[in-house]
C-alpha cells in the first residue's frame, strides 16, 4: 500500500510530465528546439525516480527506461540543432506507453 505522499508525489510527476510536453503539442515549436520538451520530461521521470528511491519508495524499471531514453532524446534532438525531428513526438509516445503500463498495474 502505497502512502499518501507517495500518491501525491505520482501525481506531481504525472502533471509536472504533461506540462513539459504541452508546449511542443500547442505551439509552432522551432525546429532547433524541438528536444526540449523530450529533454524536459526526462529529467522529471527521472528526477522523481531519484526522489522516491531516496525516500526508500519503490520505482518501476519502466520509469527508468522512459525516463533515460527522453533524456538521451531530447539531448540529441538539441545537439542536432533541429536533426531530429521526431524528439518530441517520440517522447510523447514514450509517456503515453508509460501511462498505458501503469494504468494496467504493471509497473509500481
Amino acid at each position: 500500500m502505497k502512502s499518501v505522499a507517495e500518491e501525491r508525489l505520482e501525481r506531481l510527476t504525472m502533471g509536472v510530465v504533461l506540462l513539459a510536453i504541452a508546449p511542443a503539442l500547442l505551439a509552432a515549436w522551432p525546429p532547433r528546439l524541438d528536444g526540449l520538451p523530450a529533454l524536459a520530461v526526462g529529467l522529471v521521470l527521472l528526477g522523481s525516480a531519484f526522489y522516491q528511491r531516496g525516500h526508500g519508495w519503490p520505482v518501476g524499471g519502466l520509469t527508468w527506461w522512459v525516463g533515460a531514453l527522453s533524456l538521451a532524446l531530447g539531448l540529441v534532438g538539441v545537439a542536432g540543432n533541429g536533426r531530429l525531428h521526431s524528439a518530441s513526438a517520440l517522447a510523447v509516445v514514450l509517456v503515453g506507453l508509460w501511462c498505458v503500463v501503469r494504468g494496467l498495474g504493471r509497473e509500481v
